[in-house]
């Protein structure tokens, strides 16, 4: 049969957990929003084809 053994946690070691739970879940990544506009020019122009 099994037993249940509560061991005392130190503070230490529940930020450490804290923080190895948020970095796993991405809590603490920074977003940024970036607007910004980009003009395309694609240029079709004659060519000689090769058969």
């Amino acid at each position: 049969m099994w037993a249940i053994v509560e061991v005392p946690v130190s503070m230490k070691d529940r930020i450490k957990t804290a923080e190895l739970l948020g970095k796993s879940y991405g809590m603490f990544t920074d977003k940024k929003e970036i607007n910004a506009s980009l003009d395309i020019d694609v240029g079709v122009g004659d060519w000689d084809a090769e058969d």
